[in-house]
């Protein structure tokens, strides 16, 4: 609601500050001086006309002038206020999120470095315990090569005849956690080890044919239906360390 009175004593408070007087006004506006003196009492209000006239010479907006009283500065004031708020809502809002993301990104490089670490120890542990069976005994045969040593009988293991070739078989055995030496002839026959044991912990396993080649670092072990063959890798590139890391994370 317009208040008249209040819109009076602002236009008196303009006119003041000018060092004018009614008259004085009244002359640049074309209008009696009585005119000016009944809208500053409040009897009236000067027109759409009178008011664009008047803000603009007083420096005021129309909207002051209506509200009788200066709103702008303050408006102005109570902006950049808000507006320094709300920048400095953001900048803390930035600084926070870039924060949190450093300490997601420290947590995460963390996890991995962690992760990593324990993925090469874990194949670690499994590349050196992958020579050893649950009984204990290590699947890496003590090879003593003898090229003047025919196909020679061992025993039979899970149906299968085994035998060595160009290598010396009562000198083969195999070493236990205990620090034991078991000849390979005592190891078949007692069932210490068996062709899965050899499958499992073989480097690389080759096909030819129907026949099943296990590898490992210096020997070699071909599986028939019914034959097991250790031979030294003399006539086959041996497996390679990569090859054995890769066969212990498989297993």
């Amino acid at each position: 609601m317009i208040d008249q009175v209040k819109i009076g004593c602002f236009l008196k408070a303009l006119r003041k500050e000018k060092g004018k007087t009614q008259e004085e006004i009244a002359e640049m506006l074309g209008v009696s001086s009585r005119s000016v003196s009944r809208w500053e009492n409040g009897n009236t209000m000067p027109d759409l006309g009178m008011l664009v006239e008047l803000a603009d010479y007083y420096g005021v907006d129309i909207r002051e002038i209506i509200d009788g009283e200066r709103r702008s500065e303050i408006v102005t004031q109570e902006i950049k206020d808000t507006l320094l708020k709300v920048a400095d809502y953001a900048e803390k809002e930035k600084k926070q999120t870039v924060n949190r993301k450093r300490v997601v990104t420290a947590i995460l490089s963390g996890a991995i470095v962690l992760l990593v670490a324990a993925l090469v120890g874990l194949a670690a542990f499994k590349l050196y315990f992958a020579q050893y069976n649950i009984n204990g005994l290590s699947n890496l045969l003590n090879i003593y090569v003898d090229e003047s040593r025919e196909k020679a009988y061992v025993g039979d293991l899970e149906g299968h005849r085994v035998y060595t070739e160009r290598m010396r078989a009562d000198e083969m055995y195999f070493i236990s956690f205990s620090d034991d030496h078991i000849p390979l002839a005592d190891a078949i026959s007692t069932g210490l080890i068996s062709i899965r044991d050899w499958q499992r912990a073989a480097w690389r396993i080759d096909y030819d044919g129907d026949t099943e080649v296990l590898v490992y670092e210096n020997y070699e072990i071909t599986v028939t239906e019914d034959e097991c063959i250790i031979r030294p890798l003399t006539d086959r590139p041996a497996a390679t360390v990569w090859e054995a890391f890769t066969h212990s994370l498989k297993h």
